[in-house]
């Protein structure tokens, strides 16, 4: 997670570790439900009488990153994905919850001083040539420290919270907990939640983004990755100074995404164009060479560099898809640039979805997500300020419900819905209007180069 700019932060904080008690952690969550809950009757009512109830919606705002941010892990990630909506909450109310992408409530510089000794051996200071107490950044489960190797390298110091580990862990068995609870009483659903692995994908890889070793192989494996792509850049890792709770990283002086976000409208669409279109390759670059997925594409996890390359940042949410689901994934990507619908129960069942139930009915269904899936790809423009793909695809889902319950993807594909979902709403929120067909074929010639020709091989499209 490096960072750029100045820290976000003007003061210390006092608290030394995050909180890991399940009916705590679960009686905040109810707390702060029932306080939405009166901010959302407050407005309904400031409506009703004539009057704006923006106030409600601002409060409501506060006490999520309060509360989200105060209790870190799952309960904050749940946070920056809400904040990242911008079909669904007011612009105001996003910018409001944005703060927990990377600037929620840090730990106290005691606390975090004591996981460095702890995971290296030295404290701070006499680890690094300088080390800085206020953080540039805190997230859900660490935070980033500007530092200074002894040789005068400019580095940041991402310091995991103490306790976040087993903070994750409690949020994770309240939510198999009432995973539970609700097989019995929604019966089928819950089952199914539980039965297909689902939830056991997402735990698994929710608690693997607590080991920084595995995230430093992930941003050592990404540099790789992004090499065919030039206006991509991840940051050098130093693995001497790097444990299973400390990743220091190359310092990287740039502009987070979310800045930009906040001020598109008045970015030119050149500018918002070539951040899409960056965008676009670091998600489906590696994914479509070897099926490596960024899954944590919140607007807070990229940089805007100065040389006019976007950083890349936080590797602990990295999936490696098998060999049959990336294949299905390239054919898939192939099929929308040449505009040709592919065999879909065939394809379905090849990248391991169980279509069993359903065999007649996905190919009209998903006739009609390919034509809503080529919208930016079918011409020589597309603009994303003014699509109507989400809407589309919901209304799609509301009216083939009783078909989509019966197709069952794999577990391995959640962590790639979670991914794309983060993208669309990326390229949605920049807005940005220009020829999409050419930067996604770029991208899918880039990716296949050097693979051999027994592989899929990039189109003339």
């Amino acid at each position: 997670m490096a960072r750029g700019g100045e820290s976000l932060y003007n003061r210390e904080t006092v608290a030394s570790k995050v909180s890991d008690s399940r009916l705590g952690r679960l009686g905040k969550l109810v707390s702060l439900s029932g306080k939405v809950s009166g901010n959302l009757i407050a407005r309904t009512a400031s409506k009703l009488a004539g009057k704006d109830g923006a106030w409600a919606e601002r409060r409501t705002a506060r006490q999520l990153v309060k509360t989200l941010g105060s209790m870190k892990g799952l309960a904050q990630k749940l946070g920056q994905a809400m904040s990242m909506d911008i079909d669904h909450l007011p612009a105001e109310m996003r910018d409001i919850i944005s703060a927990l992408q990377s600037k929620s409530e840090p730990m106290a510089y005691e606390a975090i001083a004591a996981v460095v000794e702890e995971e290296l051996g030295a404290p701070p200071l006499k680890l690094f040539a300088s080390f800085e107490r206020v953080p540039l950044a805190a997230a859900s489960l660490g935070q980033v420290h500007r530092a200074t190797l002894k040789d005068g390298t400019l580095v940041v110091v991402k310091v995991q919270y103490p306790g976040a580990a087993s903070a994750l862990a409690a949020d994770l068995k309240n939510i198999d907990v009432l995973l539970r609870a609700a097989g019995g009483v929604m019966g089928a659903m819950g089952a199914q939640l539980k039965g297909q692995g689902y939830f056991d994908e997402v735990a698994s890889e929710l608690t693997l983004e607590t080991d920084y070793v595995r995230e430093a192989r992930n941003c050592r494996e990404f540099a790789r990755l992004v090499q065919p792509f030039p206006e991509l850049c991840v940051p050098q890792v130093f693995s001497e100074f790097s444990a299973s709770r400390v990743l220091t990283l190359e310092y990287l002086a740039g502009e987070p995404l979310s800045d930009l976000l906040k001020r598109s409208s008045n970015e030119s669409n050149a500018r918002r164009f070539e951040v899409s279109r960056q965008l676009i390759a670091a998600l489906f670059g590696p994914l479509l060479a070897s099926g490596v997925v960024h899954a944590d594409p919140h607007p807070g996890n990229f940089l805007l560099l100065p040389d006019g390359r976007l950083g890349l940042l936080d590797f602990g949410a990295i999936k490696r898809l098998s060999a049959d689901f990336r294949d299905g994934n390239r054919a898939a990507f192939r099929a929308l640039l040449d505009g040709v619908p592919p065999d879909f129960p065939a394809l379905l069942r090849a990248a391991h979805f169980d279509v069993g139930a359903a065999p007649g009915e996905v190919a009209p269904l998903f006739s009609q997500f390919f034509r809503v899936l080529r919208q930016p790809v079918e011409g020589d423009h597309f603009d994303y300020a003014t699509t109507q793909m989400r809407q589309q695809f919901e209304a799609l889902a509301r009216l083939h419900v009783s078909t989509l319950v019966k197709l069952k993807p794999p577990a391995e594909g959640l962590m790639l819905f979670r991914a794309l979902g983060g993208q669309a709403q990326n390229l949605r929120a920049i807005g940005a209007a220009g020829n999409f067909r050419a930067a996604y074929a770029s991208v899918f010639a880039r990716a296949l180069v050097g693979l051999p020709e027994t592989q899929e091989r990039p189109s003339a499209a």
